[in-house]
């Protein structure tokens, strides 16, 4: 069983870039990263899936240059006005779930990072320690080693 993973929520590829130093340090430990994120656009037609899907190529492309590389990235398509409710959208805990599934990963041994209260949310719903930043804050690397020492 894989004993440690890390998600991100949504990482903006520009802002996120500021945290290349802490993911590297997670990641050179064994951490899977692992993104799961919402993305209701898709619902609302405003964007497509091959765009997401380009969009995380990118961000793998930028980080993979640094060292960093990402095992997965999970997506909710769906939009409450459009599709209705569903179990995969944050608060809900459908993508953290299927990651713990899919990789064997001990949700007592993972931490999920997030800039919304939902996403703490699902993390909680999924058994995952939770940490919630500020969308321009910086990963504290110190902060999930003490997150998941608790």
């Amino acid at each position: 069983m894989l004993q440690n993973f890390v998600s991100l929520h949504q990482i903006e590829i520009e802002q996120g870039l500021k945290n290349v130093t802490q993911l590297k340090k997670l990641y050179d430990e064994g951490y899977m990263l692992i993104v799961i994120t919402n993305q209701g656009g898709i619902a609302l037609n405003r964007y497509t899936e091959e765009t997401l899907a380009s969009m995380h190529q990118t961000m793998y492309d930028i980080y993979a240059a640094q060292g960093v590389k990402f095992t997965h990235a999970y997506y909710c398509k769906h939009h409450p006005t459009v599709s209705g409710d569903c179990e995969c959208r944050k608060p809900k805990s459908g993508m953290l779930l299927e990651a713990i599934a899919t990789y064997d990963i001990d949700p007592a041994l993972s931490v999920m990072i997030g800039d919304k209260p939902r996403d703490v949310e699902a993390a909680a719903g999924a058994g995952v320690k939770g940490i919630l930043i500020e969308p321009d804050e910086q990963i504290s690397y110190e902060e999930v080693k003490r997150v998941l020492a608790s």
